[in-house]
């Protein structure tokens, strides 16, 4: 059975994020969602994404065209489906011309899900010092966006280490009954040390605190098994394809 409840969550939650942090543009027809990250937004081969809950690619393709894109300008497509669908999803989307990509996973936990204690400080970001201070941390970019500050349901969490940001996520609160967990990152140097746990507790102690009755969460690959350990399930998949014709 598909847990569509679940893939609704998540790209509410989803896009709330990336609108909230990146300012990016939004789109919606029936259950098509679009997002367009714009120039704020670091590092994507595709400046917009359409999220669909429709597997028909003839349906696709025409609620598509009452969404406000940009002409010739190229998407991602993210399919969601059930996980003994994707084989056929594939086929059925590469056959109308998108070259897939992979398939990833939306996961949950009931709440509550209390974790034990790793003994690692764990600081809610609410105001400019917190979010200097994460930043400073990070070599490469910047992580943690000034806007964070400006959304009560897009929230950003670190944890301290040796008098370091080692590690932070983002809790989105938007949907009803669920909270999403994203962007979770340890520093390299700190990884293995309980660092996600810690953080995955906090999250999951404001989310319950907060009435939801569930955490969401996609993995990254590096992270793909990892969430497993705490109890974290595939609720739904949503295969991913690029577009190779106009």
């Amino acid at each position: 059975m598909r847990d569509d409840w679940a893939a609704r969550a998540f790209i509410q939650s989803y896009i709330d994020a990336y609108t909230t942090l990146y300012g990016c543009q939004t789109g919606s027809a029936d259950d098509l969602n679009s997002l367009q990250y714009g120039a704020n937004f670091p590092a994507k081969l595709e400046n917009i994404e359409i999220f669909s809950l429709e597997s028909n690619p003839d349906q696709v393709f025409q609620k598509k065209a009452r969404l406000s894109l940009p002409p010739r300008e190229h998407y991602v497509l993210n399919i969601f489906h059930a996980e003994e669908e994707t084989q056929e999803i594939e086929k059925r989307f590469e056959a109308a011309g998108f070259r897939y990509a992979f398939t990833n996973v939306v996961r949950g936990l009931q709440l509550p899900a209390p974790l034990p204690d790793r003994g690692i400080p764990v600081n809610l970001i609410v105001e400019q010092s917190q979010v200097d201070f994460v930043n400073f941390s990070h070599q490469y970019f910047q992580p943690i966006p000034d806007a964070v500050l400006s959304n009560p349901h897009v929230r950003a969490f670190y944890a301290i280490l040796d008098g370091q940001a080692a590690g932070w996520g983002l809790l989105v609160t938007t949907a009803p009954e669920a909270a999403y967990i994203s962007d979770m990152f340890t520093l390299p140097s700190f990884r293995g040390r309980g660092v996600a746990e810690a953080l995955l507790a906090a999250m999951h102690e404001t989310a319950a605190a907060e009435g939801k009755k569930y955490s969401l969460l996609v993995p990254s690959v590096m992270a793909w098994n990892y969430y497993q350990r705490f109890g974290y399930e595939t609720l739904i998949c949503f295969s991913i394809f690029h577009q190779v014709s106009s």
